[in-house]
């Protein structure tokens, strides 16, 4: 007879029957560093599982987003804001101003999965365009947003993405004019951008001390580095971005970006905003 984990006891993140879609939502602070080794250990599988969960491609996709104005003067910066404020800067937050990350911001919130059992899946944040490819960004704003939580959605979304291109290139092209004429593509690039105020500087800790609240146990790192290197090796690369803010608009409330800067992770040792 099955029993319900026990709090305090670590949650199995490898189960077949699941994909990193829904794994994401069992990761615990306390354990992130065992649940990093389990999941690189069963790496392929999971993909493998993820995949056989994606959504089928529909279409036609969204590929677009108008002006929220309801989104306007909200009285705290929740994830959806950060988006809304990265669309309407859009011209300017490009490039190196997003340190390379994409060149275009082509559209929010796009749901793969437009039936009404969803099966765990949500919403694309932000989809953009680097080098004519598709690029999944997925904005986080709290600290409470475990980082290992939020690169599972990342990966998940890219993988997602990979079972959709086949029927999305066709209107990828016409919307970007990006003609890729492969039905996959060699990588499929993932981005984890979150503020730096409310998210980075409350997740990664100033020194090797004890960590804080919202920061997981040193011993964290070394695998959640290993695991990046070998999602970048299955097609799935990472980028970390920490987005820079100077006040908030006066005319529309939302956050003023300035520039998205790199986090960079080493194999030892604490990450960095560059």
């Amino acid at each position: 007879m099955k029993t319900k984990t026990q709090r305090g006891q670590m949650k199995d993140l490898t189960d077949p029957k699941k994909g990193l879609h829904q794994h994401k939502d069992h990761v615990q602070l306390e354990f992130m560093a065992k649940q990093t080794t389990q999941i690189l250990h069963h790496l392929d599988d999971l993909i493998a599982s993820t995949e056989s969960f994606a959504p089928n491609p529909v279409k036609p996709y969204k590929l677009s987003h108008k002006d929220r104005q309801d989104l306007n003067h909200p009285p705290r910066f929740r994830e959806i804001h950060w988006e809304e404020a990265l669309w309407r800067g859009r011209e300017r937050l490009t490039g190196d101003t997003v340190a390379g990350a994409w060149d275009e911001i082509v559209g929010l919130q796009e749901l793969l999965n437009r039936r009404q059992d969803a099966n765990g899946w949500g919403e694309v944040d932000v989809l953009a365009k680097s080098n004519n490819l598709p690029v999944v960004v997925e904005i986080k704003s709290k600290a409470s947003e475990r980082l290992l939580r939020a690169t599972l959605e990342a990966v998940a979304y890219g993988i997602a993405l990979k079972r959709a291109w086949p029927v999305l290139r066709f209107q990828w092209a016409e919307r970007t004019g990006a003609a890729i004429s492969k039905p996959y593509l060699a990588c499929y690039p993932l981005v984890v951008a979150a503020p730096t105020s409310t998210y980075w500087r409350k997740v990664i800790p100033a020194t090797d001390a004890t960590p804080g609240r919202d920061q997981p146990a040193v011993e964290f790192w070394s695998p959640f580095y290993k695991l990046l290197q070998a999602l970048n090796e299955r097609g799935l690369p990472l980028q970390f971005l920490a987005i820079e803010t100077n006040g908030h608009d006066e005319q529309c409330g939302l956050p003023n970006i300035t520039s998205l800067k790199k986090v960079v992770f080493v194999e030892s040792g604490l990450p960095k905003i560059l």
